[in-house]
């Protein structure tokens, strides 16, 4: 009758010390607390639209007239439950999402600063930095005012590189005909922002 192969047993504290540097690293790897919270950089104007076929003045002045900012380029507000921008609140949700069809991406965007400043926008966004690229619905709102327009134009940075990619975007929204419907206006509304750590 053929001899059973014996096979050589690691003591247990052996078999820990192999394994406890894997496991640190996986913990590691899928803790919660490296990732970083959705921030953002948002400045913006309003003004009477300088379009034929706009009416209304918006109450404001110029097309160039500030009208609300959100953090600075270098240094974006980020939304980590308790981010603040002049004292209020701010909340950022935000997602940069590949088409899987070219160098395209589903963006929607969204900050909140307190319950009185924000914008929204979404839609489709190739990454060509410089064009102009059109289609892009987008919200200023300034309690109690708002202002919308659904075909806006979106120029991405040429300052970064790229401008867009999967969580992140950097360009200017530049909404000619926006519409200020409580006074039956139509406005002039542009936004420079950077959105980053967004969901992918």
């Amino acid at each position: 009758m053929p001899r059973m192969k014996s096979f050589h047993r690691f003591p247990a504290r052996a078999t820990f010390a192999v394994l406890a540097p894997l496991v640190g690293l996986l913990a590691a790897s899928c803790g919660s607390s490296s990732v970083s919270p959705s921030s953002v950089y948002v400045t913006s104007t309003l003004g009477a639209s300088i379009l034929p076929g706009s009416t209304g003045d918006c109450n404001v002045g110029g097309p160039d007239t500030p009208f609300f900012t959100i953090g600075t380029e270098g240094g974006p507000v980020a939304n980590n439950g308790g981010g603040t921008d002049g004292g209020q609140a701010v909340t950022v949700v935000c997602s940069v999402h590949p088409t899987g069809m070219g160098d395209t991406f589903d963006v929607n965007l969204q900050v909140d600063q307190g319950q009185t400043n924000g914008i929204t926008i979404g839609g489709t966004l190739a990454d060509s930095p410089g064009m102009t690229q059109t289609g892009l619905a987008v919200s200023f709102y300034k309690a109690p005012d708002s202002y919308s327009q659904s075909d806006c134009t979106v120029v991405l940075s040429t300052q970064g590189n790229p401008p867009i990619t999967a969580g992140r975007v950097w360009g200017t929204v530049t909404c000619p005909m926006a519409t200020y419907a409580e006074a039956n206006a139509t406005c002039f509304a542009q936004a420079t922002f950077i959105f980053q750590n967004c969901g992918q």
